[in-house]
């Protein structure tokens, strides 16, 4: 199994508010405990992009486990990039697990599960979250519905396809100039159905510098886990 890690837009999000130098940025230091924690996943290998000018400096660049990938303009762009650089290296069978890094409370548990629930399934899945909140349809700033929220879930990642299927899906969306956000997506273009598997709470998004703390507490409870 494979592992990439968009981690780009995670670093570009938080480093624009310059209070973090990359040295001392969370999503670096979570991601090096990710690779050389004491209980690293054992089922996988993992991949990072994308290269960048600090990339030499950083304390995992030169890990065995680590291949490099250039990444891309979009999220889809720097997973099919990475997918690329798997060729010749991944079956067309083989699966394989997108992960945002700007995810940094993602669980081990939560990685396993997502793997023990999806390994036989003929198409893969993504962790997600159903919905808590009232949700609502708007268009130019006013409502029009209110949305079923029985029926939508939040998607998380990481998200497991195979490897060639997801290649093939992205390619295929990359061509016909189709926007896709996730890898699921993507699939569901080429008729495919992917399935849910229930994550974390704790599996938030860093999008401002605001989601620092709450992903510092999160990060600090699991230790006691």
């Amino acid at each position: 199994m494979y592992l990439p890690q968009e981690w780009a837009s995670a670093w570009a999000r938080i480093s624009r508010s310059n209070i973090y130098p990359y040295s001392e940025n969370p999503c670096y230091s979570i991601l090096w405990n990710d690779c050389s924690g004491s209980k690293p996943c054992p089922l996988l290998s993992w991949l990072w992009g994308r290269r960048t000018a600090f990339w030499p400096d950083l304390p995992f660049a030169n890990h065995p486990r680590i291949l490099v990938a250039d990444g891309g303009k979009e999220r889809a762009d720097s997973v099919l990039s990475a997918l690329n650089r798997l060729e010749g290296i991944a079956k067309a069978d083989d699966w394989v697990l997108v992960h945002d890094a700007a995810r940094l409370c993602i669980t081990r548990a939560d990685v396993l599960k997502l793997i023990n629930i999806l390994e036989h399934d003929p198409v893969g899945g993504i962790l997600a979250l159903p919905s808590s909140d009232t949700l609502k349809g708007v268009s130019n700033g006013i409502i029009v519905d209110t949305v079923d929220r029985n029926h939508v879930w939040r998607a998380l990642t990481p998200q497991m396809f195979r490897y060639l299927a997801l290649k093939e899906a992205l390619t295929t969306a990359a061509e016909l100039g189709l926007t896709v956000t996730d890898e699921a997506s993507a699939l569901e273009l080429k008729g495919q159905t992917p399935r849910i598997v229930e994550g974390r709470p704790d599996n938030i998004k860093i999008t401002r510098p605001e989601d620092l703390p709450l992903a510092a507490f999160y990060l600090e409870q699991q230790c006691c886990e």
